[in-house]
C-alpha cells in the first residue's frame, strides 16, 4: 500500500481514495459504545448500564470521529445524542453526505477534510458554526448562500474543484458577511471583516491566528491528520489540543 501523496495533488489524492476504497472496508453504523471508546479515556463495560453510557455522550463537548471509514453518519439516536457537541472532527473517513447534524445549536467547528463531499448537504442549518474545513472533497459547484452566513468566519475549501473557480470565491465573499478568511487568506476587496464581537462570541481572530502559529511549530507539516484549522479561544482545552493525528491503531468496527 503505498504512502498518502502530498496535499494539493487533487488527482493523486483521488486516486488514491479510490484504491483506499478497495482495499478497506466502510464502518455504516456508530454505536454509543464506539463513540465513548473514541473519545473518553475509562474503559465502558460493555454491560454498562445503557442511560449512563447514553449520558456520557450526551455530555461530550468535543468529538473524535475521524480516521473510521464512515460512509454515513448512522443510526439517528446516536448521531442525534451528539447534539450538545461543540467541536466535531469528521476528517478522513468516506462521508458523501453529512446526515442528521442540521440543526446542532451549539456546533461551532467542523473538520471535514478529505472525505467525498459533492456538496454543502447538511452544514446548512448550523446556526453557531464558527470554522468548516471541507479541504480535499469533491465539490463542484455549490451556492455560497447554503452555508451558515451570519456565524462562519473561517472556511478552508482547497483541494476541491470548485477552489479554483474564482468567481465562486468572490461570491463566498459577498454573500458571508462575517467571513474573516478563506483558506488562511484574508477579504481582497476589504482586507478585514467583523471581529468575533459582531456574533457576541468571545473569539478574535488574533487570538485565533496565535493558536494556529502554536499548533504549526508543535506539528509536522507532512502529518497527513495536520492542519485542521485554528479554534476559539473559548472552546474546551481538550478541543483545542484535538488536531493531533488520532488514526486508530485498528479500525473501530461496529460494537453492539
Amino acid at each position: 500500500f503505498r504512502p498518502c501523496p502530498a496535499m494539493g495533488d487533487e488527482e493523486e489524492i483521488a486516486e488514491y481514495k479510490k484504491l483506499a476504497l478497495q482495499l478497506i472496508p466502510d464502518l455504516t453504523e456508530l454505536s454509543f459504545q464506539s463513540v465513548l471508546q473514541n473519545n473518553v479515556a475509562e474503559k465502558i463495560p460493555r454491560d454498562a448500564d445503557e442511560e449512563e453510557v447514553f449520558g456520557k455522550v450526551m455530555a461530550l463537548e468535543t468529538v473524535h470521529l475521524e480516521w473510521l471509514y464512515l460512509s454515513r453518519l448512522h443510526p439517528p439516536p446516536v448521531v442525534a445524542a451528539l447534539r450538545n457537541c461543540r467541536v466535531l472532527f469528521l476528517q478522513h473517513n468516506r462521508l458523501r453526505r453529512v446526515e442528521g447534524i442540521a440543526g446542532f445549536q451549539n456546533l461551532e467547528f467542523l473538520a471535514l477534510q478529505s472525505n467525498f463531499l459533492t456538496d454543502f448537504s447538511g452544514i446548512e442549518r448550523l446556526p453557531s458554526l464558527v470554522f468548516l474545513d471541507l479541504r480535499d472533497n469533491f465539490i463542484e459547484s455549490e451556492d455560497p448562500s447554503r452555508l451558515p452566513s451570519e456565524s462562519l468566519q473561517i472556511l478552508k475549501i482547497k483541494g476541491n474543484p470548485i477552489a479554483n473557480d474564482e468567481t465562486f470565491v468572490k461570491k463566498l465573499w459577498k454573500t458571508l458577511p462575517v467571513l474573516s478568511e478563506l483558506d488562511q487568506e484574508e477579504d481582497p476587496a476589504t482586507m478585514s471583516r467583523p471581529s468575533s464581537s459582531y456574533l457576541g462570541r468571545s473569539m478574535t481572530l488574533s487570538s485565533m491566528r496565535e493558536l494556529e502559529e502554536e499548533e504549526e511549530q508543535e506539528e509536522d507539516v507532512a502529518d497527513a491528520g495536520e492542519g485542521v484549522g485554528h479554534l476559539p479561544e473559548h472552546l474546551p482545552l481538550a478541543a483545542r489540543e484535538g488536531h493531533e493525528d488520532r488514526r486508530p491503531q485498528q479500525p473501530v468496527g461496529n460494537e453492539s
